[in-house]
């Protein structure tokens, strides 16, 4: 007997990559490297942090969509807890791939009843998701709909705030998820906190190569830039100050540990510390590595459409050869035809000509026939008027 399945609640968020159908027709394999890179180095982002629990959060890729789920357990807190999770992977998707490749998202996120496994996805809370995005998110944002908000309502940092979950509130009156908000509340150097500044220059570029509906959706990010740009300068300075704090405890003379126990929990936290730092390594130079190798590809590529290309047109010069020839050829052929069915009306005519002139010397026979006939039979009459007739 097979297994009966049956759907349980989870946490669903349903994200779309827009223009992801170009990327796919446009630069096929460049843009595989890049998503694959940008869903690694997300999931990465959550490796060492104690309150992402990543693991709890199934993930699923088909093509440019991304389905994030996570099984709710009825207990407030776990589920609360998972649901910040889900979150903050939903939120490091949309700033790496903004960050690594200006990658723009558009999504929904609910509560309800869905199965997900190896095999396959299923149930109503997916199609809401779907639905929202489609229908309702329209802006390269993730909404999040009023079953998830009532669940949350009793975890909220007061009011009408969601900031503890990076929830903000749209013009339009839609719940969002504030993905550059969570980011700049987390520390972060002057140097991370300046790409706000160039996807800023780079999407009032585009402003001026696209039409509606295009339009709309940059018009939108841009003003999302632009109203995150004061965190950007807020995280720069804090970065800045740190700095000089930093700085400063570096001059102040270091008192000897006082026991053995403590010394082993600064060399701990030391080679902790330099773990992290291959780890950033490691994962800038994957990401580099990923982008060197889509480049290649991509070259690769080039020369492979040049090379079809003066295939191509050889293949053309030929078949323009051979179309030349071929007309000549029909141009010969028709112009013997034409002396053919010349020479045939010709022939026909003088056949014609054979036969009349036949006929007219039949008649002439035929006439002189008849004018032997009639002095035959004169000849003969007079032949019988001077026999002497018999005696009696």
């Amino acid at each position: 007997m097979s297994t009966a399945y049956e759907t349980q609640p989870h946490f669903v968020a349903y994200l779309d990559l827009l223009a992801g159908k170009h990327l796919i027709k446009s630069e096929e394999d460049e843009s595989l490297n890049r998503m694959h890179s940008l869903l690694q180095v997300a999931k990465d982002s959550g490796a060492h942090s104690s309150n992402a629990i990543f693991p709890k959060c199934k993930m699923k890729i088909f093509s440019d969509n991304i389905i994030i789920a996570c099984r709710l357990t009825g207990d407030p807190a776990k589920d609360y807890s998972r649901i910040l999770s889900a979150f903050m992977l939903v939120s490091a998707i949309q700033i790496v791939g903004l960050e690594m490749y200006h990658y723009l998202f558009r999504g929904a996120a609910t509560v309800g009843n869905l199965f997900i496994d190896n095999v396959m996805v299923w149930g109503s809370a997916l199609v809401r998701a779907t639905d929202m995005e489609e229908t309702e998110a329209v802006y390269p944002r993730v909404l999040v709909d009023d079953a998830l908000l009532e669940m949350l309502v009793d975890d909220r940092d007061g009011g009408e705030n969601f900031s503890k979950y990076s929830l903000a509130r749209d013009a339009d009156g839609k719940y969002y998820l504030d993905y550059l908000g969570a980011y700049f509340r987390l520390q972060h150097s002057a140097e991370s906190a300046a790409f706000i500044g160039e996807n800023q220059r780079y999407f009032r570029e585009r402003l001026a190569e696209v039409s509606s509906p295009v339009l709309e959706k940059l018009q939108w990010q841009t003003a999302y830039l632009d109203r995150s740009e004061a965190l950007a300068r807020a995280a720069a300075q804090q970065a800045e100050e740190r700095a000089r704090d930093e700085e400063q405890q570096a001059l102040v003379p270091c008192e000897p540990p006082r026991s053995e126990e403590v010394r082993a929990a600064l060399e701990k936290a030391a080679e902790a510390r330099a773990a992290a730092e291959k780890a950033e390594e490691a994962r800038t130079a994957a990401a580099r590595a990923a982008e060197k190798k889509a480049v290649a590809a991509k070259a690769a590529r080039a020369r492979s459409a040049v090379a079809r290309t003066a295939g191509a047109k050889a293949a053309a010069a030929k078949a323009v050869e051979a179309r030349a020839t071929a007309e000549k050829a029909a141009a010969t052929t028709e112009a013997v035809a034409r002396t053919a069915e010349a020479a045939a009306a010709g022939t026909k005519a003088r056949v014609a000509g054979a036969k009349a002139v036949a006929a007219e010397a039949l008649r002439g026979e035929e006439k002189k026939r008849h004018r032997a006939e009639r002095l035959t039979e004169r000849e003969k009459g007079s032949h019988r008027d001077e026999m002497p007739e018999p005696e009696e």
